[in-house]
């Protein structure tokens, strides 16, 4: 047998409990310096936890079957060899996840490799100096494309360290190009960022070195004494000045530069290295008639705040305004937006290099920053946040926004701002309170599409035989049409309460419009098997039949059933014991009188008080005023977790505490016995057969999507609302309403999806209104506006590999154009409405008569005497 195949057969799974350790070490275990961890295939590690959540509900001791650890899907093939190495481009989080070294042996050794050695990928842990400051995982070396500027075509790859400092990159190609010693000391390093047009790069620029370092462009080693870059734009420290002919040279054409005239705003963009997410935003955002007039017409010069600490201190604004400026001159079908990048990437690192980035987060990154570049509020009052205390909507309303008003105040707010009115509704108390946020985009929930699974459900009915179904339906199927299917089989009467709950030993009980979740293993959906009990309106309690002196071991299935009666041993055992032999008798689930207990040993009205005649056992915790069976050693009951015993005074009642996060537990310990069918008999009963089909909708709109995010919601226990009337955190009832809308109004759709064990998107076709769009979640009261749709920005393929492009409606000339990096062309019309699975963020303009931005607004400081404009170099250098 390989070692692969005896890796394969190392372990049938792993149990709740050791899972928890897995994955709880992964997160506690720090990054160290000299340190290895370990790539596990994400979708092997993403159904662990998913399996280990729904398990963490339940305790449930059961295994966890995921199979050997299998990286193939990390793995290819090195051309023209047997050797195997790691996939290029890969994502963490979407294709891997990363585990420390005593968490992958402890995978090895319990569920073993499928593929032997080959599945263990093992990376260092470094300290980073050039690119990174803090420790991390070095999963690529840093890949350089290097040549000598006099042999540019023989471009070679330099492997380098993250952790290498400056001096050690420059010996790193040095050596490969083989340049002479002596010329080493007068060497440069430089990259092309124009035809023709190098700039230098040195160690002394530390943010800035780091965003050009992973841009995928060539570096060129000059080692001539003539040099060939212009002084002007050379950067030694970032210290340098400007030619005294332009403000910025990042922006000139890509290609030489030609007399030929263009269309304004159909200009390419040049992808600098997956920069296709930044490309999409900003074609997007070009193609807003009114921004674009704002920036051409130099009115921003005058509403530049330099002062502000939460802006760029007005180079974002200026890279930006330059940017538009090419891109609309119509002398350029391309343009390279170097400057700018280098700008965004300063200000915001996760933007920097060549990894692919979130088109709606540079976007929200871009207008937040401009907004905040362009306040003309100079000096931000304090002001107390108010409550609406049972006054008029539209009096809070107001209010809120004028107070919004008093400390941010540009063009972006006056174009694309809006308010949404939050209403909290507290489920203890019913206090409720209402605030008006403001908005510069709508981030809307999109429905997932339908996975098929499978699950089975156990029907516990006293004194009857169990009924087990295997149920086949979707995500989308809720427990209230489980609950239904399920009485209308079994002819129960359709007013029966049935509670259905998962397993093992602490049950969790659904809410009927709970969706039914759809588990999937490493290959395929697995089943997950549910218990049902017949219960009558009224509070709920857990009954469990433990073995006595054993950890977590029971004889039974637990029981939910109804609480009412007193929390004494009294009523324990005349009234809960008797339930208990109802449900789990051998008589009754196993359809057999044989080995049958005899029914007064549970206790019941009518029965003996007092210890059965002939019982000489003498260790039971039982008093002798209640006739317990002597099989039966102790009572406990547990709350919020803690575990305590019940007072030995039969009629003690236990009183319980006013705040319980889960249903209550009564522990039953028993000796071993063989009163209870044994835990299997739900696997002996025969399966009937069910099938859900959810509600089916023709189509999804862009106004279904709105409904989903205006629609009433409770928070979950992380994100409880503190109630200033309780004085406690309250999983209050949430309800969003669309207040104001703005001019432009952006809409988001939410098509990625992250949690703490997958990252997935969601590619459901929504219809889009193009003309005429008349949001319906707007607030009544609100008067009905109007939108066209002015531009789109879509969303090719999966997470981490897919494609930005973007449409959009050249005010120039009125016609939709399509914007694909370098390419931008004319286009026809687009339908309407726009059926897509790509569009991910969309730019409406509302219809009625435009307010242009008001260049004299009143401001609360005086303009400046003279504009200041910052250099080429100042906007490289790193923010204070």
């Amino acid at each position: 047998m390989t070692v692969a195949a005896e890796n394969n057969h190392i372990h049938a799974g792993i149990n709740y409990e050791e899972a928890k350790q897995l994955i709880d070490a992964t997160k506690t275990t720090d990054l160290a310096p000299g340190t290895y961890w370990y790539l596990i295939d994400q979708h092997w590690w993403s159904n662990l936890q998913q399996n280990y959540d729904v398990l963490s509900k339940s305790q449930d001791q059961s295994l966890i079957d995921l199979g050997p650890l299998d990286n193939s899907q990390l793995l290819e093939k090195e051309p023209g060899t047997d050797k195997v190495r790691l996939k290029q481009s890969l994502v963490e989080e979407l294709n891997y996840s990363l585990v420390p070294e005593h968490v992958f042996e402890a995978i090895k050794k319990k569920l073993g490799l499928k593929n032997g050695e080959a599945d263990v990928i093992k990376r260092p842990v470094v300290q980073g100096t050039v690119l990174q400051k803090d420790a991390f995982v070095e999963v690529y070396p840093l890949q350089l494309q290097v040549a000598k500027l006099n042999a540019k075509n023989d471009i070679k790859i330099l492997n380098v360290s993250y952790a290498d400092s400056f001096e050690e990159l420059k010996k790193k190609a040095f050596d490969l190009l083989q340049i002479p010693e002596d010329k080493r000391a007068e060497a440069q390093i430089k990259f092309e960022k124009n035809k023709n047009d190098y700039e230098t790069i040195n160690e002394k620029v530390s943010t800035n070195l780091a965003s050009i370092l992973r841009m995928d462009m060539v570096f060129y080693v000059d080692d001539n004494s003539v040099r060939v870059t212009r002084s002007s734009s050379r950067i030694e420290g970032m210290n340098g000045s400007l030619s005294p002919t332009k403000r910025y040279s990042g922006y000139a054409p890509c290609s030489s530069y030609s007399t030929e005239t263009h269309t304004p705003g159909i200009c390419g963009l040049q992808n600098l290295g997956n920069t296709c997410f930044m490309n999409s935003a900003l074609q997007c955002l070009s193609n807003v008639p009114e921004l674009t007039e704002y920036f051409l017409t130099d009115q921003y010069l005058n509403e530049i705040n330099y002062e502000n600490v939460l802006g760029t201190h007005g180079k974002l604004v200026q890279a930006y305004a330059d940017l538009i400026k090419e891109m609309w001159s119509g002398r350029h079908s391309t343009v390279k937006p170097y400057q700018f990048k280098c700008v965004i990437g300063q200000h915001a690192p996760r933007f920097n290099g060549y990894a692919q980035q979130d088109s709606q987060e540079l976007m929200s990154f871009l207008l937040d920053g401009l907004h905040e570049d362009l306040n003309r509020i100079v000096k931000k009052p304090y002001i107390e946040e108010r409550e609406s205390d049972g006054r008029p909507d539209g009096v809070v309303a107001e209010e809120a926004w004028a107070d919004y008003k008093k400390r941010n105040d540009s063009v972006i707010v006056d174009l694309m701002h809006g308010q949404i009115k939050s209403t909290l509704v507290c489920p203890v108390c019913d206090k409720v309170s209402i605030k008006f946020d403001p908005i510069l985009y709508l981030t809307v929930p999109v429905p997932q599409r339908e996975k098929n699974g499978k699950s089975s459900v156990v029907v516990l009915r006293p004194k009857q035989r169990w009924a087990k179904f295997t149920i086949a339906h979707t995500n989308k199927s809720t427990f209230d049409q489980l609950s239904t299917a399920v009485k209308e089989n079994l002819k129960i009467d359709k007013d029966t309460r049935l509670v259905i709950a998962t397993g093992g030993l602490t049950p969790a009980a659904y809410e009927p419009e709970q969706p039914i979740p759809v588990m999937t293993s490493y290959y395929s959906a697995c089943p997950r098997q549910f218990f049902a009990y017949l219960c009558r309106p009224g509070p709920l309690i857990i009954v469990a039949n433990m073995i006595m002196n054993s950890f977590n071991k029971s004889l039974t299935s637990p029981l939910i059933t109804n609480f009412d009666f007193k929390l004494t041993r009294r009523d324990i055992v005349e009234k809960v014991l008797p339930r208990i032999y109802e449900h789990f008798s051998k008589e009754h689930t196993v359809s057999t009188s044989s080995n049958a207990p005899d029914e007064s040993k549970f206790g019941g009205a009518g029965v003996r008080l007092g210890r059965s005649e002939g019982s000489s056992d003498s260790g039971t915790s039982m008093t002798d005023s209640l006739n317990a069976p002597p099989e039966l050693k102790d009572i406990a009951i547990e709350v919020n977790g803690d575990a305590s015993k019940f007072p030995d005074d039969p009629d003690e009642e236990i009183e319980l505490p006013k705040t319980i996060s889960v249903l209550p537990k009564i522990l039953l310990r028993w000796e071993q016995n063989d009163l209870f069918a044994p835990l299997s008999v739900a696997e002996t009963l025969v399966d009937r057969e069910l099938n859900i089909q959810a509600p089916q909708k023709a189509g999804n709109t862009l106004n279904d999507c709105l409904d989903m995010f205006t629609v009433r919601e409770q928070l979950d226990e992380n994100d409880s609302w503190y109630c200033p009337k309780c004085k406690e955190h309250r999983r209050a009832f949430k309800k969003l309403d669309l207040w104001k809308l703005p001019r432009i109004l952006i809409v988001h759709l939410k098509r990625f999806n992250y949690s703490r064990y997958s990252r997935e998107k969601t590619d459901t076709e929504i219809s889009i209104p193009v003309k005429g769009f008349c949001p319906t979640s707007i607030n009544p009261k609100q008067k009905q506006v109007k939108y066209d749709l002015i531009g789109v920005c879509n969303h090719m393929g999966g997470l981490g590999s897919g494609h930005y492009t973007a449409k959009a409606i050249n005010k120039s000339t009125g016609r939709w154009a399509d914007f694909n990096d370098s390419s931008a062309f004319l286009c026809g019309e687009v339908n309407d409405p726009l059926v897509s699975r790509e569009a991910y963020w969309m730019v409406y303009r509302q219809r009625t008569e435009p307010t242009q931005p008001n260049s004299t607004h009143q401001r609360t400081h005086q303009p400046p005497q003279r504009v200041k404009r910052i250099t080429e170099s100042e906007a490289m250098e790193e923010s204070d």
